[in-house]
């Protein structure tokens, strides 16, 4: 593991920890919208490049920022996570992923807000979807719509996506980690079934805004949910080994569906928008019974492009999952 571009070790107020996979000009399009922050409070950038086939020198990007680059071989994105934690030197930790863009404000408000909680330990930015076409207005409507459902009285939020969320510096343990590291995908559902469990849930900002930028065709975006699915399987039964239970009941889904058709109204794609929805949930538990199944259906992992065949009950190696991309 290797430091590329180095900052003198200061303190500040936030740690912004970005995991990079071969996704060179999202990540450049994501520095460029922290370059651009209004009135931000002090802030260090820290890119891990996971084992990029064709590594980067940041060095060389026009972008006047505070930023480390540090190199490991490819071990996955929740190793990438927790090595760039363990160099943070700033009060909070802020991990996004390297397709997505903050708002200018975004960072003002989150200092704002851990001030305002100074009880609060965890936070979740309000994660929205971005990109051209029907793809962009899907991922939208399916994110904004769950965060509406998963929002508390209280005004924490029973959800956890890494594409935004942030912690106290101070509640990392950075020799455990804070990712489980055979977590290669659904890291952030076995967090949130961890802080669960002490009745910890993040507070919500949704005056932070981080767009998730999608730039896939309609195929393989749903291709990607499907593959995704697979992968997570593994984690759900990290899940289900702490936690005993993952997922939502069918009550709840069947209301976010209903909640879904209603939001649709109000986008241009309407309910073609909630179809595509719809297909990549059902392209999801295709792809956990393809985990968790044997025999007729070990030809279907054998023909998934870019998974190699794995016995039932079996973690996916990360190799696996690099071709895919760790963002």
């Amino acid at each position: 593991m290797t430091a590329i571009s180095c900052r003198q070790a200061r303190e500040c107020a936030i740690s912004i920890v970005i995991p990079v996979y071969n996704q060179w000009q999202a990540l450049g399009s994501c520095l460029e919208s922290l370059s651009t922050q209004s009135d931000a409070p002090s802030f260090e950038v820290i890119v891990v490049d996971d084992g990029s086939s064709h590594p980067q020198d940041l060095t060389t990007v026009p972008i006047v920022l505070r930023l480390l680059q540090l190199r490991q071989p490819h071990g996955g994105v929740s190793v990438a996570r927790n090595y760039g934690a363990q160099h943070a030197n700033g009060d909070v930790v802020l991990f996004v992923d390297s397709d997505c863009r903050l708002d200018a404000n975004c960072l003002r408000a989150l200092w704002n807000r851990v001030n305002t909680h100074a009880s609060d330990y965890v936070f979740q930015l309000r994660i929205v979807g971005g990109g051209p076409g029907l793809v962009g207005e899907t991922e939208n409507l399916d994110l904004s719509t769950i965060q509406r459902h998963r929002l508390l009285a209280d005004g924490r939020i029973c959800w956890l996506n890494t594409a935004g969320f942030a912690i106290r510096r101070s509640r990392v343990d950075v020799t455990r980690g804070l990712f489980e590291p055979r977590a290669l995908r659904g890291q952030d559902k076995l967090l949130l079934a961890e802080l669960r469990l002490r009745n910890e849930y993040p507070r919500y900002i949704p005056d932070c805004v981080v767009q998730h930028v999608v730039r896939l065709s309609l195929l393989k975006y749903l291709t990607k949910a499907l593959r995704t699915a697979y992968v997570e399987s593994a984690t759900d039964r990290i899940i289900v080994s702490r936690a005993g239970t993952v997922g939502s009941s069918n009550t709840k889904r069947f209301a976010i569906l209903i909640s879904l058709w209603r939001a649709s109204h109000r986008q241009p794609s309407g309910a073609l928008a909630v179809g595509v929805v719809i297909m990549k949930r059902l392209l999801k538990v295709i792809g956990r019974m393809a985990y968790s199944s044997s025999g007729p259906l070990q030809s279907f992992r054998t023909c998934m492009r870019g998974i190699s065949t794995t016995p039932s009950g079996v973690e996916p190696s990360s190799e696996e999952i690099g071709r895919w991309g760790s963002g």
